[in-house]
């Protein structure tokens, strides 16, 4: 909004600032002023616009970025089972282990390393509550190639194996609580 007056008077010009006007111009009017302030004018809506687009690309970065990590929890949880790493989550979405990484990082805050011993741990433990199934057969059902690493992993997240895990279960079931 550019304003053009008559009225020379500060009150006036100070009134306009507070409306935020582009320009104060008392008449007569000079073309080379009315042109310079045509000019601003004209800068700070290229400005504006700039700015705007700015904003929107950033929105859309944030929601392609929030979306590949959901995609990635997803293909995670459907390969469990499977010994996986940040290369093979890298590789099935195309994009380089270092990009994936920090973006899943910044996005959850925690690393994909550690989301895949999240999932892995919260199965197994799931698993373990079913009596039949054998701490072996858990192990390899969830991609670990080696018992010991498994029981070491659990260990290590939980603080007790899974041996003595499922044995709390059981006396729990029995009602026995003096372990």
């Amino acid at each position: 909004l550019i304003l053009i007056s008559s009225y020379e008077e500060f009150e006036y010009a100070k009134k306009a600032i507070d409306a935020n006007v582009a320009g104060y111009i008392v008449k007569p009017l000079d073309d080379d002023e009315l042109i310079g302030t045509l000019k601003k004018v004209v800068e700070k809506l290229k400005n504006k616009a700039k700015e705007e687009e700015k904003r929107e690309e950033a929105a859309e970065t944030a929601d392609d970025g929030n979306l590949l990590v959901r995609e990635i929890k997803n293909y995670i949880d459907l390969n469990i089972s499977k010994k996986i790493t940040i290369k093979d989550v890298a590789s099935h979405f195309v994009y380089s282990p270092n990009y994936v990484g920090k973006l899943f990082k910044a996005k959850t805050g925690t690393s994909i390393n550690e989301y895949i011993t999240y999932v892995k741990m919260n199965k197994a433990v799931r698993m373990l509550k079913v009596m039949h199934n054998q701490i072996a057969d858990i192990a390899y059902g969830l991609g670990y190639d080696d018992v010991a690493y498994f029981t070491k992993k659990f260990k290590d997240y939980f603080k007790i194996t899974p041996t003595a895990y499922r044995n709390r279960l059981m006396d729990k079931k029995t009602g026995d609580d003096t372990k």
